[in-house]
């Protein structure tokens, strides 16, 4: 039972990536001129998730829990994104093009980390130098390369979707069982 359950999930996110996928392909253009009203709307989503996780999960009972800041940006850029709608895109741009960087750097790391490990590390590696390429197209085509950005994520998830389907996590992330720091003693 557990199997098809998990067949069935495979099935639905890959038709729903693949879905996303298509209509972010086919109408970038159509979406481009409401996208900071979408992410403004999904960060601001998120952020409400966020609260409500940070206070039902006691995270505030944790001296070395940051997780409350991150909401908080997502509520403010949310926000910014959907009252300063002309200015939204261009801070979107900006935006996006950090978070792509930063993902890619996350990337790289991720691909020392499997190297070292003998783990999988190619698809990793790949997504890091995309990432990293898209990041700074968008720095350097701000909101023109929005449309072309949205059509390319459009093939990502059409791409995630068919591995979906067949049961392939391509977003698989492993395990790290511990922090370089949590080895470490002070006590000594």
């Amino acid at each position: 039972m557990k199997y098809i359950r998990k067949q069935l999930t495979n099935l639905a996110s890959g038709i729903i990536y693949i879905i996303v996928g298509l209509i972010l392909i086919f109408f970038s253009d159509f979406i481009t001129p409401s996208v900071t009203y979408i992410f403004g709307g999904l960060l601001i989503f998120n952020a409400v998730i966020g609260i409500i996780q940070y206070f039902l999960n006691k995270a505030y009972k944790y001296e070395d829990n940051t997780s409350i800041q991150g909401v908080v940006l997502n509520m403010a850029l949310g926000v910014l994104f959907i009252v300063y709608h002309e200015l939204g895109m261009t801070l979107f741009a900006l935006f996006w093009g950090l978070h792509a960087v930063v993902n890619a750097f996350e990337g790289f790391h991720k691909t020392a980390y499997a190297l070292q490990n003998k783990q999988r590390w190619v698809y990793e590696l790949v997504g890091a130098i995309v990432e990293l390429v898209l990041g700074i197209m968008l720095f350097i085509e701000f909101g023109e390369g929005i449309s072309t950005h949205l059509m390319l994520l459009g093939f990502y998830f059409a791409f995630v979707g068919v591995f979906a389907i067949f049961g392939i996590d391509v977003k698989k992330k492993e395990k790290q069982t511990t922090r370089p720091q949590d080895d470490l003693d002070y006590r000594e």
